[in-house]
């Protein structure tokens, strides 16, 4: 029943050598966790430490103890029964630079062409107002 399964779920042949029946099977795998949202990387048929550690975070993020790291056909229908997405996106945390005091970012300037360009500076910061409307105030609604 499991190799009728098996050939059911990775689409596998009698023909096909075991190399290529485990390729298959871990690409398959590498596609369901790339799905949940636990596999980042290319889905490429070679179960390496990125795969590894995509299940992990697969058996983390469903507070399931992690059985096996190997690719299996009961794994594969494991992760065929789950929806939605099981691990969260990463989250990137940029460093702030910290910023430079205006008397450390340029020299002091004595007279009128020190408020213009202070001036400047503060219209370049605003943030660009949005486009104009379109619909020129003409709304359409009520019911058709």
């Amino acid at each position: 029943i499991v190799s009728g399964l098996e050939a059911l779920i990775v689409g596998t042949s009698a023909t096909e050598t075991d190399s290529q029946k485990a390729t298959d099977l871990a690409r398959s795998i590498q596609t369901e966790l790339r799905r949940l949202g636990c596999y980042r990387m290319t889905v490429d048929g070679s179960w390496g430490k990125g795969s590894v550690r995509a299940l992990t975070n697969y058996y983390k993020n469903t507070a399931r103890t992690a059985s096996a790291t190997e690719p299996t056909v009961e794994l594969l229908s494991d992760l065929f029964l789950h929806s939605g997405r099981v691990c969260k996106d990463p989250v990137v945390v940029r460093k702030i630079k910290p910023a430079k005091v205006a008397s450390e970012a340029a020299p002091a300037r004595k007279g009128a062409g020190n408020r213009k360009a202070a001036r400047s500076q503060q219209q370049s910061s605003r943030p660009v107002a949005p486009p104009p409307d379109i619909s020129g105030g003409i709304g359409i609604g009520g019911v058709f």
